[in-house]
Protein backbone atom coordinates (compact mmCIF):
# COMPACT_ATOMS: atom_id res chain seq x y z
CA UNK A 1 0.00 0.00 0.00
CA UNK A 2 0.77 3.65 -0.79
CA UNK A 3 -0.48 6.89 -0.27
CA UNK A 4 -1.60 8.85 -3.24
CA UNK A 5 1.29 11.30 -3.14
CA UNK A 6 3.54 8.44 -3.01
CA UNK A 7 4.51 10.33 0.52
CA UNK A 8 4.60 6.75 2.28
CA UNK A 9 4.24 3.13 1.71
CA UNK A 10 3.72 -0.39 3.67
CA UNK A 11 5.17 -3.99 2.67
CA UNK A 12 3.94 -6.76 4.81
CA UNK A 13 4.48 -10.36 5.44
CA UNK A 14 2.23 -12.73 6.91
CA UNK A 15 4.38 -15.28 6.64
CA UNK A 16 7.37 -13.44 8.54
CA UNK A 17 4.79 -11.79 10.89
CA UNK A 18 6.34 -8.29 10.13
CA UNK A 19 5.65 -4.97 7.98
CA UNK A 20 7.89 -2.21 6.92
CA UNK A 21 7.03 1.41 6.58
CA UNK A 22 8.89 3.41 4.77
CA UNK A 23 8.53 6.99 4.27
CA UNK A 24 9.35 9.79 1.75
CA UNK A 25 10.45 12.50 4.43
CA UNK A 26 10.65 13.02 8.42
CA UNK A 27 7.27 15.30 7.91
CA UNK A 28 5.21 12.34 6.27
CA UNK A 29 6.69 10.37 8.87
CA UNK A 30 5.77 12.78 11.55
CA UNK A 31 1.90 12.63 10.42
CA UNK A 32 1.78 9.25 9.30
CA UNK A 33 2.99 8.44 12.94
CA UNK A 34 0.26 10.72 14.49
CA UNK A 35 -2.34 8.77 13.29
CA UNK A 36 -1.78 5.64 15.57
CA UNK A 37 -0.91 5.19 19.50
CA UNK A 38 2.86 5.76 20.40
CA UNK A 39 3.13 1.70 21.02
CA UNK A 40 1.80 0.79 17.30
CA UNK A 41 4.92 0.52 15.62
CA UNK A 42 7.98 -1.16 16.76
CA UNK A 43 11.46 -1.43 15.16
CA UNK A 44 12.21 -4.35 12.94
CA UNK A 45 15.26 -5.67 15.59
CA UNK A 46 13.09 -5.54 18.61
CA UNK A 47 10.17 -7.31 16.91
CA UNK A 48 12.88 -9.88 15.69
CA UNK A 49 13.89 -10.54 19.60
CA UNK A 50 10.20 -10.56 20.34
CA UNK A 51 9.13 -13.05 17.96
CA UNK A 52 12.84 -15.30 18.85
CA UNK A 53 12.04 -15.55 22.35
CA UNK A 54 8.21 -16.48 21.59
CA UNK A 55 9.44 -18.85 18.86
CA UNK A 56 12.65 -20.03 19.13
CA UNK A 57 13.43 -19.22 15.41
CA UNK A 58 15.86 -21.09 13.39
CA UNK A 59 19.00 -19.65 11.84
CA UNK A 60 17.68 -19.77 8.43
CA UNK A 61 14.47 -17.44 9.68
CA UNK A 62 17.11 -15.27 11.75
CA UNK A 63 19.10 -14.95 8.38
CA UNK A 64 16.14 -13.58 6.37
CA UNK A 65 15.20 -10.87 9.27
CA UNK A 66 19.11 -10.19 8.87
CA UNK A 67 18.33 -9.12 5.89
CA UNK A 68 15.33 -7.36 6.12
CA UNK A 69 17.58 -5.55 8.53
CA UNK A 70 20.15 -4.47 6.59
CA UNK A 71 17.83 -3.86 3.93
CA UNK A 72 15.83 -1.66 5.59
Amino acid sequence: MYSNEATWGIIGSKDLEVGIVGFKNETSKTEFMNCFDEDAFTGIQARLNDLDERLKLSQETKAIYSQIIKNY
